[in-house]
């Protein structure tokens, strides 16, 4: 998956990147692990065929996924600055 960074920039550079950016998004990664510990609502990845009937809307409402699209969201806003 990181061939073509390895080979570009070498390895030091690729695990010093990582642990450039790890003390920046880690709050944030622990605020929204604290967010959704107390969900108990799981996937359904092998009986998915009832998922299909649904409009995409209800799916993430049930889901509670839109409040975590948009932490989501804000983390990939972080990375970029």
């Amino acid at each position: 998956m990181y061939d073509d960074l390895i080979k570009q920039h070498g390895v030091l550079w690729l695990y010093s990147s990582i642990l450039f950016v790890l003390p920046r998004l880690l709050p944030e990664v622990i605020i929204i692990w604290f967010n959704t510990r107390g969900t108990r609502k799981y996937y359904q990845f092998l009986n998915y065929e009832s998922l299909l009937n649904r409009s995409l809307l209800e799916i993430r409402q049930e889901f509670d996924l839109l409040q975590s699209k948009l932490q989501i969201y804000i983390l990939l806003l972080m990375i970029r600055s």
